[in-house]
C-alpha cells in the first residue's frame, strides 16, 4: 500500500511538470506570433492639424487618433480660464484668456505648403448660399503670381457657379492668399471707377490686370466705338487699386 500511494505521488509531479513546460511553450508561442502577426486593428493616425487660436497646430495621437489638445484646452476644455495663468501656462496661453473664457472651437484644416496646394473648388463650394443645393456646379480656374510683391504667390480664381447669368462665363473673380498662420484669405479688389464695360480679371507678367471697352449707344456686342483700354492694378496694403491706364 505505501509503494502504491508513492508511486501515485510521482505521477502527480510528473504531471505538474508536465503542464508547467506546456504552459511555458503555449506562452512563449503565443509571444512570438504577436510579434512576427502584429495586431491587424492596430492602425496609423492620418496626418492631419488641427489649428489652434495661437497659430500652432496639433495632429492625432493615441489608440484612438484623437486630436491632442490645444495648449488653452488643455488648461480649461472650453471653460472659464485659469485663476492663475502665470502658474499653469506660458504666456502665450494667456493672451487667448483676455475675455474671460477659453476658446470654445477651433477649426481643423488641411495644412497647406504653399497657395497651390488649396483646392478653390472646395473654397468656392464651401462659400455658396444654403438655397444653392447639391446639384449646383461650381467651376474653379487659377492663375498664380506674386501679386502683392511680398514675397508669396496669390491666386486670382475666377469661378462659375450655378448662379452665374447667362452669357457670364465667372460670377466669382477673387484673389485669395494663404496667411502665416495657414489660412485662405481673400485680398479685396477695387473696380470701381472702370470706364466702360470691364473684363474678367486676368494676370500679366506677374501684374493683375483688366480690360475695359466703351460702348456708345447702338454699338453690337462686337464692336465697342467709344475706345478700349487696360487697367492695371497695385496692392496698397489693404486692398488693389488702379495703378495705371492704358486706352487704346
Amino acid at each position: 500500500m505505501k509503494f502504491q500511494v508513492s508511486g501515485i505521488a510521482s505521477q502527480a509531479v510528473v504531471m505538474i511538470l508536465a503542464v508547467v513546460f506546456a504552459a511555458g511553450i503555449g506562452t512563449v508561442y503565443f509571444f512570438q506570433k504577436e510579434k512576427a502577426y502584429p495586431n491587424p486593428f492596430d492602425v496609423a493616425c492620418t496626418q492631419e492639424a488641427k489649428l489652434c487660436p495661437n497659430g500652432s497646430a496639433v495632429g492625432r495621437t493615441g489608440p484612438n487618433c484623437e486630436f491632442a489638445p490645444c495648449p488653452a484646452e488643455a488648461l480649461c476644455e472650453g471653460g472659464p480660464c485659469p485663476a492663475d495663468l502665470s502658474a499653469k501656462a506660458p504666456a502665450t496661453v494667456g493672451a487667448l484668456c483676455e475675455g474671460g473664457e477659453c476658446p470654445k472651437a477651433t477649426k481643423t484644416q488641411s495644412i497647406y505648403k504653399s497657395i497651390r496646394d488649396v483646392d478653390f473648388q472646395k473654397v468656392l463650394i464651401s462659400e455658396l448660399p444654403p438655397d444653392a443645393g447639391k446639384d449646383c456646379e461650381v467651376y474653379a480656374q487659377t492663375q498664380f503670381a506674386d501679386l502683392d510683391k511680398d514675397g508669396n504667390e496669390e491666386a486670382l480664381v475666377l469661378g462659375s457657379t450655378c448662379f452665374a447669368g447667362q452669357g457670364v462665363p465667372y460670377d466669382v473673380q477673387e484673389v485669395f492668399k494663404l496667411t502665416d498662420d495657414n489660412r485662405v484669405v481673400k485680398l479685396p479688389v477695387d473696380r470701381n471707377g472702370i470706364p466702360g464695360r470691364p473684363s474678367d480679371l486676368e494676370i500679366k507678367e506677374g501684374v493683375l490686370f483688366t480690360r475695359y471697352s466703351i460702348f456708345n449707344a447702338g454699338d453690337p456686342n462686337c464692336c465697342p466705338s467709344g475706345g478700349a483700354g487696360e487697367i492695371y492694378f497695385k496692392w496698397d496694403g489693404s486692398k488693389f487699386v488702379k495703378d495705371q491706364v492704358k486706352s487704346f
